[in-house]
């Protein structure tokens, strides 16, 4: 786990939980709400030096932030770490599932099933599990919304990349699912798709 320092704390901030917070798009994703006054707890999977910079970036923008290694594929490391959000920062106005890895660009009939499953377990059942584990605390905001961050990829079922499109088809359709489960609760769901980058 990265050390933290909590500089100008802002106790009755609102909290953004990001996956895929260390670098990338996640940092960004960090640093944008951190500039809109959200302390951040960001997930982040292998990389501790550019975790550390994310975390002391965000913080120089004064609000609060904590970063946890975790693979969002594992539901009990992910149940782990929203309990430590949880008993860190006190509440969870907002997640972020940004988390992402590549397919390897093989036809069907060539893919290896663990590239499959990696895949897919990294972009929709780490949503799943994420979502499972913080709806609960979701439920308590005055304010909660949710943003899969999915794929032009879902839309052009491009050749050779179908764990990648899978894993974003069933993002997109969770998202759309738990959209509807929880309107009454006052949860907001959004799916953003960027335009898919070359394999």
């Amino acid at each position: 786990m990265v050390s933290v320092s909590y500089v100008n704390a802002k106790p009755e901030a609102p909290v953004a939980l990001i996956s895929g917070a260390g670098r990338g798009t996640g940092r960004a994703i960090a640093l944008r709400l951190a500039q809109e006054g959200f302390d951040v707890a960001g997930l982040y999977a292998r990389d501790d030096d550019a975790a550390e910079t994310t975390r002391m970036d965000v913080e120089s923008t004064g609000v609060r932030c904590r970063m946890y290694r975790c693979d969002v594929a594992d539901a009990p490391a992910v149940t782990e770490r929203v309990e430590q959000v949880s008993a860190d920062f006190g509440r969870i106005d907002a997640l972020v599932h940004n988390a992402g890895i590549a397919s390897r660009g093989k036809a069907v009939a060539d893919t290896d099933p663990v590239e499959m499953t990696r895949v897919v377990g990294v972009h929709a059942f780490g949503a799943f599990h994420l979502l499972s584990a913080t709806i609960p605390m979701l439920r308590k905001s005055a304010r909660a919304s949710v943003v899969l961050v999915s794929s032009t990829a879902a839309a052009t079922m491009a050749p050779g990349n179908a764990p990648y499109t899978v894993g974003k088809v069933a993002l997109e359709a969770l998202g759309r699912t738990v959209a509807a489960e929880e309107a009454d609760n006052g949860i907001r769901v959004n799916i953003v798709a960027p335009v898919a980058g070359p394999r």
